[in-house]
């Protein structure tokens, strides 16, 4: 059930994605052949999740961004990159896509609405 009841929280954001469309893309507009490249990516922050790496022990973050249909998982390295995120709410993540899937594209913010 997660943080919603009646209504998942993306469609009260779909009007505004639907206007930015070709800027921001939401986890449905994304396959698995896109392109490497920067992607402005929006939804609903589902989760966050801290792993180690297996070769240096460094931590890193998965948050899992969210629409209506689909989840999209997004590599963070840094911890202060997500300390004022909040699980249920709405976030555009700057994102590079490489073979390794994608990951916060430095220099850029998490910003939620």
């Amino acid at each position: 059930m997660g943080f919603y009841l009646n209504e998942h929280p993306f469609e009260k954001y779909n009007n505004f994605i639907q206007s930015k469309k070709g800027m921001i893309k939401s986890p449905k507009d994304i396959d698995s052949m896109q392109e490497d490249g920067e992607y402005l990516i929006a939804g609903i922050l589902n989760s966050i999740e801290m792993h180690k790496s297996k070769k240096t022990g460094r931590e890193y973050y998965k948050i899992i961004i969210e629409d209506d249909e689909k989840q999209q998982y997004v590599t963070v390295w840094k911890s202060e990159d997500i300390a004022n995120l909040e699980e249920g709410k709405f976030i555009i993540a700057y994102c590079q896509k490489s073979s390794f899937g994608f990951t916060k594209a430095k220099g850029k913010e998490i910003v939620k609405l």
